[in-house]
């Protein structure tokens, strides 16, 4: 059991209190006792905009949480624990992210404007955690590791999930906030001009200009975040 946790640090024990705020967040829990805020985190994300997507695009969210449980669970073993790959490329920025979206889905709960802008700075400061994984696990002595298939799935693909589906969460909760501060139509189809011409711009980068390792897991959770209609009704019109 000693040889178990050998090599086990805190920045393991933050990515598994990650992992288990994860798992919290995903039960639904009714009423919730006056913390009713819990349960807008499996709504989070569904704004009443043009570029929002169908309802079952969500489903991605849990398919972030089976690979987050399966990274948190792998992180602990012997094999990978104390990896450079984990302690310098995840370090804290996993924990960090998971607090963000915590704090993001209260505002998100408020349902004003005020907790819409607040949410998605909160938002943005996901993104950046997540691409600052990305970035480690990219670059240094990291990067010099040779590392198995098993270990990008494990440790490697569950951020770039992340990184791409809360950078389209956040682009589309900035459309909100302006839909929501100027409601008119014109507005709307500019922002959303504006929105998918972001969403091309960062495909492309991670397709063609992101060095020896272009990054196809973003450009594709991009193409299934705009492709999907959404059935929500949007300022411009009713249901």
């Amino acid at each position: 059991m000693t040889a178990l946790f050998a090599g086990l640090t805190y920045k393991n024990a933050l990515n598994f209190a990650a992992v288990l705020i994860h798992i919290i967040a995903s039960i639904s829990y009714g009423g919730a006792g006056g913390m009713e805020w819990i349960n807008s985190i499996r709504e989070f994300g569904k704004f009443e905009t043009i570029v929002t997507p169908a309802d079952a695009t969500f489903y991605v969210r849990d398919i972030i949480l089976y690979f987050n449980v399966t990274f948190g669970m792998a992180q602990l073993l012997p094999k990978y624990s104390s990896g450079e790959i984990l302690q310098e490329g995840v370090s804290y920025w996993f924990f960090a992210a998971t607090i963000a979206q915590v704090i993001s889905t209260i505002f998100f709960s408020f349902d004003s404007l005020v907790g819409f802008v607040f949410s998605t700075i909160m938002v943005g400061g996901m993104v950046f955690c997540f691409f600052k994984i990305l970035s480690n696990q990219a670059s240094g002595s990291v990067d010099s590791v040779q590392h198995s298939p098993e270990e990008y799935w494990l440790l490697r693909f569950p951020f770039s999930l992340q990184a791409g589906w809360y950078l389209c969460i956040f682009i589309s909760s900035i459309n909100n906030v302006f839909v929501r501060l100027l409601n008119y139509p014109w507005v709307q189809v500019l922002l959303a001009i504006l929105c998918f011409a972001a969403f091309a711009g960062i495909a492309v980068k991670m397709l063609l200009l992101n060095g020896s390792n272009p990054n196809y897991v973003i450009p594709a959770v991009i193409a299934l975040f705009t492709v999907s209609k959404s059935n929500t009704c949007t300022c411009m019109g009713g249901c």
